[in-house]
């Protein structure tokens, strides 16, 4: 049982919350425009109220984006041409071969099209509570604790730079990588649970958690 709320709250809080916005229903390939083109309207903004349908379309979008992926990764026209690129050239009777190919592919795909830069603060608390890291004193607030340390020891924690004007982001691309990421997770998740695996449920709920402070 508590698995299962796991998973509802997989969906609710990561996938829907990064993924899912009505504003993008004209914007193909966003998880919005898929619930609209299979006419999904049982699907609300929130997963909760129809966790089964929400599940079985983030199951299907996360095939299509997996479809489409590959199709661009061989440099294929539809799911019956032949592989232009990214093949294999080895014997057909070489096992350990055709297996190294296998995980090199699949680690090249990943590399490029799932993994997405994430963002590291160097200067990260050294415990849970408004504690001054050079001279000890006691804080209620954080804001507080973050003017004493910039006043007192100088110190400015790392922030994020502003994007420059003249950066120029790929959105789509962005969008899709998230998309890939953040369906993949929640696919491992739904298999660790499937084998009884703890150890990875447990590795799983650090991204869940590490993604919610990025994102929240």
């Amino acid at each position: 049982m508590e698995d299962f709320h796991q998973q509802a709250e997989w969906l609710a809080e990561i996938c829907w919350r990064q993924l899912y916005s009505t504003a993008s229903a004209r914007d193909i390939g966003t998880l919005h425009a898929a619930r609209n083109a299979i006419n999904a309207r049982n699907i609300t903004a929130d997963p909760r109220n129809n966790f089964y349908a929400s599940a079985e379309l983030l199951d299907k979008y996360t095939d299509a984006y997996l479809v489409a992926g590959a199709l661009q990764h061989f440099g294929m026209e539809d799911v019956n041409s032949e592989p232009t690129k990214n093949m294999y050239t080895g014997l057909p009777i070489d096992q350990d071969g055709k297996n190294q190919y296998v995980r090199e592919t699949v680690s090249l795909f990943v590399k490029k099209h799932v993994m997405c830069p994430i963002p590291i603060r160097l200067a990260a608390p050294l415990s849970n509570e408004f504690k001054c890291r050079f001279c000890g004193k006691m804080y209620k607030m954080p804001s507080a604790l973050v003017k004493h340390e910039e006043k007192q020891h100088s110190f400015k924690p790392d922030r994020p730079e502003s994007p420059t004007p003249e950066t120029k982001q790929d959105k789509v691309y962005n969008y899709t990588r998230r998309s890939l990421a953040l369906c993949m997770l929640r696919r491992n998740h739904d298999d660790a649970i499937q084998c009884g695996d703890g150890g990875r449920v447990i590795r799983l709920y650090k991204f869940f958690c590490s993604i919610i402070q990025i994102h929240p």
